[in-house]
């Protein structure tokens, strides 16, 4: 799937709709569509013909941290 994604991480739905475990479920391209707006996970695109997933940073960068900091401390 990271292939298919173009800069903005956007795939096309019909690249989801074509798994074969939403096949299983459905070919209805419109219905697909309505449930990956309100999934919370990802994001669809303002024409909904394009989904992302919804990403929150995880990663913090620290720097000039002393060696011997608690961890408690840094959280």
């Amino acid at each position: 799937m990271l292939s298919q994604m173009d800069n903005d991480q956007y795939v096309p739905i019909w690249t989801v709709a074509n798994f074969n475990q939403v096949k299983k479920l459905t070919k209805d391209i419109k219905l697909i569509t309505e449930v990956l707006r309100e999934s919370p996970n990802v994001q669809v695109d303002e024409e909904g013909l394009k989904v992302r997933p919804n990403h929150k940073r995880c990663i913090v960068i620290l720097r000039e941290i002393p060696e011997n900091t608690p961890i408690e401390e840094i959280k």
